[in-house]
């Protein structure tokens, strides 16, 4: 109430009425611009508080995208010319792109623990590229280590992890185990694009659609089934990463063009990957509804972070 009142208090009445609109001549050009130097900080606490009263109203799902030894330059938006990443690059162009962002470590797990724990790993002794050991629980994040859903999980967020995991293979370890309420990929290093063995939770499988595919299907089935509460998906593909298998011919021959095989496989997954990371952009006012599946991609409901990320990995 104070706040409102000095807000008018200073469009009305200021000391000597200087704060009347003022006549268009050069005087009162300089009180106008005193008026909105003065109203600035005003309107941004203003702005702030109904920021806060949102985001309280309707909490925002988080989906964080990961990509595995994609270069920077190989999209886009970062220059490249020869592979088509066109969702990528609408991430970027409708939202922020952190030039000067950088992995916290050259090395593939370790700098997936930074990124799900939020801390530098040499805090928590973890700077070093673990081997894969189901029957070690100690090889991998520790214990001690509160990870992301863990923290979102009490202010009532379901989570899901679907893709490459490779933070540790022990059950202890698992990511059902560290606070995904859901889990679909593989625990260690890397994994074939056809019939890849996976799990659902706890229970194995084999796949037998492209691996990439696959992933894109469950994160569009997990927002499905959970667009009607606050979601937290973490969403680690393992493309680009080796081993290059040929991708489904419909993605090749949208790079048939690219003469040399191997950059043409690799344009391939990233055309694959790239598809897989479709988000249109939902329009204020923030409105929960129904999730439309679209033929592939995520179409995301209500206020939505997804930031993607290049996770360097293990084969620089």
């Amino acid at each position: 109430m104070r706040i409102r009142q000095s807000f008018w208090s200073l469009l009305s009445c200021g000391e000597d009425r200087q704060w009347r609109l003022p006549r268009s001549t050069p005087e009162g050009f300089n009180k106008l611009r005193t008026i909105s130097k003065a109203l600035l900080p005003l309107l941004l606490i203003v702005c702030a508080f109904a920021s806060s009263a949102l985001a309280q109203s309707i909490p925002p799902n988080i989906v964080v995208i990961l990509a595995d030894d994609l270069g920077y330059d190989n999209v886009g938006s970062y220059g490249c010319l020869d592979i088509p990443t066109p969702n990528i690059d609408s991430i970027a162009n409708n939202g922020v792109r952190c030039t000067n962002g950088y992995a916290t470590h050259p090395l593939c797990s370790a700098s997936r623990a930074g990124l799900i724990t939020g801390r530098y790993q040499q805090r928590f002794g973890y700077e070093y590229q673990v081997q894969g050991d189901d029957t070690n629980p100690r090889l991998g994040v520790p214990m001690s280590e509160m990870l992301l859903p863990q923290i979102l999980t009490p202010a009532g967020y379901v989570c899901g992890a679907v893709g490459k995991w490779h933070l540790g293979e022990a059950l202890n370890l698992h990511p059902i185990e560290r606070g995904f309420d859901e889990f679909f990929g593989f625990l260690d290093a890397g994994s074939h694009y056809y019939n890849a063995e996976v799990l659902r939770n706890e229970t194995p499988e084999i796949e037998d659609e492209y691996l990439t595919d696959a992933f894109t299907r469950e994160g569009v089935d997990f927002i499905n089934r959970h667009a009607a509460e606050p979601f937290f998906l973490y969403l680690a593909y393992n493309a680009v990463h080796s081993p290059y298998d040929t991708p489904p011919d419909t993605y090749m021959q949208r790079v048939s063009y690219i003469t040399d095989p191997a950059r043409r496989v690799y344009a391939a997954m990233t055309v694959a990957l790239d598809d897989g990371t479709f988000v249109p952009w939902i329009p204020y006012p923030f409105k929960l509804s129904p999730i439309q599946r679209v033929p592939s991609g995520l179409a995301l409901p209500g206020p939505t972070m997804r930031p993607f990320v290049y996770q360097v990995g293990s084969t620089m």
